[in-house]
């Protein structure tokens, strides 16, 4: 296409020369100037617009083959691609080649696809963590440490904050953010509250419960937080995609490494390589 290109570029100066010749001969004739003019301006347009189709084709029209650096780098990315899809992770990019707008110019369906799934990933990431540091903000304020000392004993916090973020985490990723949390579902070691050396077993028993009572009623808030619901709905969106699209996706990712790749002038790599 790029040689048809160059022939019409040389075809249209051609014509525009036979024009001039056209021309000069009309006007040193005595009879029918009117129609040597005539042919002189047909040829010079058709010259010019045959061309100006050769000047167009030669921008427009480039090498079909890619640099093996440019194609590798871009089936690198997609492996790369894959490796995090499969992971469950963000779908990075080669290295320090930075090809996104490379590999969105060559495959733009599969670009869009790796987009919305980084999107996806990292509202599940970022809404994750937002619940984590709220549970464990609340776990060591005034709703746990204050109001019940004895779960500031023995590492009792800590491991009640561990199963609340975990349980809370969990549910959330499943949608069931409505059950009940009990700390019955964990283990017995959980809440470990000594008893007083003034306390009756009944006292003891009975301060017990109250601290049971406030964990559970904690890790039932925590569960009706906006960022326990916020966290439900990305995995929720991440599970619509990872239902209806990925192994599609994952499909074109593994075509991209097996096909052969071609020029295309939305890539800045491959205008680089052609001008």
């Amino acid at each position: 296409m790029l040689r048809v290109a160059h022939r019409a570029g040389w075809l249209g100066g051609f014509l525009v020369t036979v024009a001039g010749v056209v021309a000069a001969i009309g006007a040193l004739q005595t009879n029918g100037k009117h129609t040597w003019f005539v042919v002189a301006i047909s040829l010079f347009g058709l010259g010019i617009l045959v061309g100006m189709v050769g000047f167009v084709g030669t921008l427009v029209v480039r090498p079909v083959v890619l640099s093996e650096v440019h194609a590798e780098a871009l089936r690198r990315s997609a492996a790369i691609s894959i490796s995090g899809l499969e992971a469950g992770l963000s779908s990075e990019y080669a290295g320090n080649y930075k090809p996104r707008e490379a590999f969105h110019a060559h495959f733009p369906t599969v670009g869009r696809g790796l987009d919305l799934w980084d999107e996806l990933i990292g509202a599940r990431d970022r809404h994750s963590t937002e619940l984590r540091s709220r549970i464990e903000y609340e776990a060591s304020g005034v709703a746990m440490r204050v109001t019940f000392p004895d779960l500031n004993i023995g590492g009792n916090c800590e491991r009640i904050t561990a199963v609340i973020k975990n349980s809370t985490l969990a549910r959330a990723e499943r949608g069931e953010l409505d059950e009940r949390f009990s700390l019955v579902d964990h283990p017995l070691d959980t809440l470990q509250l000594l008893k007083g050396d003034d306390e009756t077993a009944d006292e003891w028993v009975a301060r017990q419960n109250r601290a049971i009572d406030r964990v559970e009623k904690f890790g039932q808030e925590s569960q009706r937080w906006s960022e326990a619901e916020e966290t439900a709905v990305a995995y929720l969106n991440l599970r619509c995609f990872e239902n209806d699209v990925l192994a599609e996706l994952l499909d074109e990712l593994r075509i991209v490494q097996e096909q052969a790749l071609t020029y295309t002038r939305r890539c800045p790599a491959c205008r680089r390589a052609a001008s």
